[in-house]
């Protein structure tokens, strides 16, 4: 009699694919714990931003409102991040026995003082605005400085002028003009220093890019960035405080001119909380962009001004009329283009498949940036996210088709089976097989990858790497 081998393999096949279900399985709720790990951990960077941020606005109006010292003010705050930032770098080369960054005195003159004068003119003039204007008004004035960031991008070649900015320009400054359009606690000094104040920002950031863009600068950290930067920020602003408020504040009884030493160290107190405030805000935006994208910091920060505006009208009364909240929304609006046509522009850039050698395998990198990262912010609520796909198939049988998800900063990722990420590195396992990227994309921006290589794909017997560079600060 014959015996059917099919019917005496199968229960060994049965086992076979048992063991590999369940191996799949246990691997699938790894990535579920870990997702849902790292998900707790971005809201909770989430959220310490928002109460740093808001928390920050509405102490500088009270302080300002009460002390009439806002350069000063602001001085103040500079030398204490100055004085931080250089604390944590001498602990941190202590520690690890590691040199911090040094640049040279030519570039710190250079490259430096721009950005420097122009952060400090933008910091002092804002918080000299809460002594005319309400938090509503500053907090709509200065989210138009996307429309004085587009002008400088354009200026230094950074952005490349496209028709579709002009429809964002309208939206944007539409918007503002039905804000404040006969508001009831409008102010033109105030809105003139408010307005500076977000010119002074567009050119601010768009030079901070300029540094973070220069590789041998090595400037992407912000505690290395504000141990270079603030002293000319504080150089910049010292004239002003002095020719401004130096008398004031030496003449006044709740500073120098004291009639108890208990009263002056309290109000440096309190002065000293905002410095602390504005510190970590720094850094938990640095922490939200590197672990995210610019992208998510945009759309937390408009998720932020919003709250802001209920808090300004529920806790300062600040009166919004309905005009007045048809141009805050037309605002948001063209704020949501511009993301929009930013991060689709990158997709277009990066939607390109190559094809590899006599294996025939490809290589997919479609990164739908618009989509998947608007969506990457809502689903970080809902514990499941991240922020782009990179698709890597091919068409041999012992290669199966792959997906991973990668933070931005891509040190650590929830991964599936097939993936391994270290150090930087993405590595699929399969049989040898050489990247002809003569014609890849080599200007990969979205989401903090600044940049693909070509150089960086190599062939290996086991597995092939790609090395991505590190991320910008933007």
């Amino acid at each position: 009699m014959v015996k059917n081998p099919s019917k005496e393999e199968s229960p060994l096949a049965c086992e076979q694919m048992t063991a590999a279900g369940s191996s799949q399985k246990t691997m699938l709720l790894k990535c579920v714990c870990q997702c849902f790990i790292n998900s707790l951990k971005l809201i909770t960077l989430v959220v310490c931003y928002y109460i740093l941020s808001i928390t920050l606005t509405f102490y500088n109006k009270l302080f300002v409102k009460h002390f009439h010292l806002p350069l000063s003010l602001t001085l103040f705050h500079l030398i204490i991040k100055f004085v931080l930032s250089w604390i944590v770098r001498i602990v941190y080369e202590w520690k690890t026995q590691i040199r911090r960054v040094e640049v040279s005195w030519p570039n710190y003159v250079k490259r430096l003082a721009p950005p420097g004068i122009a952060s400090a003119l933008d910091i002092g003039m804002s918080n000299w605005s809460f002594e005319y204007i309400t938090v509503s008004l500053y907090t709509m004035s200065k989210s138009s400085t996307v429309l004085f960031i587009l002008g400088f991008s354009l200026l230094f070649r950074l952005e490349k002028f496209r028709p579709s900015l002009l429809v964002v320009v309208v939206f944007i400054s539409g918007g503002l003009f039905l804000f404040t359009y006969h508001s009831t606690e409008f102010n033109l000094i105030g809105f003139m220093l408010v307005m500076t104040a977000t010119f002074l920002s567009g050119l601010r950031w768009t030079l901070t890019q300029l540094v973070a863009q220069k590789e041998g600068l090595g400037l992407s950290n912000p505690l290395d960035m504000m141990y270079h930067i603030e002293p000319w920020m504080i150089l910049s602003l010292l004239p002003l405080s002095a020719s401004f408020e130096g008398l004031r504040i030496v003449s006044t009884k709740q500073f120098f001119r004291y009639e108890h030493i208990s009263v002056a160290l309290k109000n440096c107190g309190w002065a000293l909380i905002g410095a602390i405030l504005a510190f970590f805000m720094e850094i938990a935006e640095f922490l939200l962009i590197s672990n995210t994208s610019s992208l998510t910091l945009s759309i937390a920060g408009i998720f932020k001004e919003i709250i802001v505006l209920f808090l300004a009208a529920e806790i300062n009364g600040d009166h919004i009329s309905i005009l007045n909240a048809v141009g805050f929304f037309i605002c948001l609006c063209g704020m949501c283009f511009h993301i929009f046509l930013k991060n689709y522009r990158r997709y277009e850039d990066t939607n390109k498949v190559e094809e590899l050698n006599e294996e025939t395998a490809t290589v997919l990198i479609s990164f739908q940036c618009w989509v998947t990262q608007l969506l990457y912010f809502c689903d970080v609520i809902m514990n499941c996210f991240w922020s782009g796909m990179f698709y890597i198939s091919a068409s041999q049988t012992d290669v199966e088709y792959r997906q991973i998800a990668i933070r931005n900063n891509l040190r650590s990722a929830v991964f599936c089976p097939g993936i391994e990420l270290s150090g930087g590195f993405l590595s699929c396992p399969s049989k040898a097989f050489s990247v002809d990227v003569s014609s890849m994309v080599t200007k990969y921006s979205c989401s903090g990858i600044d940049g693909i290589d070509p150089n960086s794909v190599t062939q290996a017997s086991a597995k092939t790497s790609f090395r991505f560079p590190e991320p910008l600060m933007v």
